[in-house]
């Protein structure tokens, strides 16, 4: 019996491992990158190194990687991207000068300096994606070479880089969302609420929700919880019976 609780302990454990690393690649993103909403679900980053961003840049040299866009989900969901500035802003700052290019196939959505306008600190739409729908961005950050003198060199800028996925109420999806239960809709209540329509006026609500770090593994945490708990009270009952 002894031998018995000893292999379901270690299996148990096992799992438990297992089920760790699952949910943290899952949830995995470099340093400067936060997923808020959904966006854990949606957006992938396979580096663990700081993204679009590299130290004792030269003029002319620019860094790409990747964006794995897949929605698991079932409703469409608009990506938003937000720059957030870390280190202080200097005279002869950086960030001017770093140009970021974000492309869809032959599509390019954004093509300005990080700064440029505001529009990327305040957010920009990646688009619209569909359930199912499986999409590569690359996005590539450049040092203008042309314009950057001696007074930026052994410059540095930290950038916070913040996705955001918000669920989509597009018209062609009026029908789909009539049919769906009203349970359903008040468990969803806080996504349907931020709707692309009424962005702007929930931009700072938007923005705020704290980061996700991956959630499906907790009822399996449970599960192995109370199987740990059972077997501790088995083994015990044993003992209290030789005796």
């Amino acid at each position: 019996m002894k031998n018995f609780i000893r292999k379901i302990l270690v299996v148990t454990s096992l799992l438990s491992i297992i089920t760790t690393i699952k949910v943290d690649a899952d949830s995995l993103a470099p340093p400067n990158v936060q997923l808020l909403g959904n966006a854990n679900e949606l957006v992938y980053i396979h580096d663990d190194d700081l993204f679009l961003q590299h130290p004792n840049m030269i003029p002319g040299d620019y860094i790409r990687r990747t964006l794995e866009i897949k929605n698991k989900h079932k409703y469409p969901y608009e990506l938003f991207l937000k720059a957030e500035r870390v280190s202080p802003k200097e005279e002869y700052d950086l960030l001017d000068k770093l140009d970021l290019k974000i492309s869809y196939k032959d599509e390019v959505i954004y093509d300005e300096a990080v700064n440029g306008e505001d529009k990327l600190t305040k957010g920009i739409s990646l688009g619209v994606f569909n359930p199912g729908q499986e999409e590569n961005l690359i996005a590539e950050v450049k040092l203008d070479g042309a314009s950057t003198g001696n007074e930026y060199k052994n410059k540095s800028a930290q950038i916070d880089w913040i996705f955001t996925a918000v669920r989509s109420e597009d018209e062609s999806n009026e029908n789909d969302k009539e049919t769906v239960d009203k349970s359903d809709k008040v468990d969803n209540i806080d996504k349907t609420d931020k709707s692309p329509n009424n962005l702007e006026s929930d931009e700072d609500d938007m923005w705020s929700e704290s980061p996700k770090t991956g959630e499906d593994g907790i009822f399996i945490y449970v599960i192995l919880g109370i199987t740990s708990i059972l077997l501790l009270l088995i083994s015990r009952k044993n003992n209290n019976s030789k005796k």
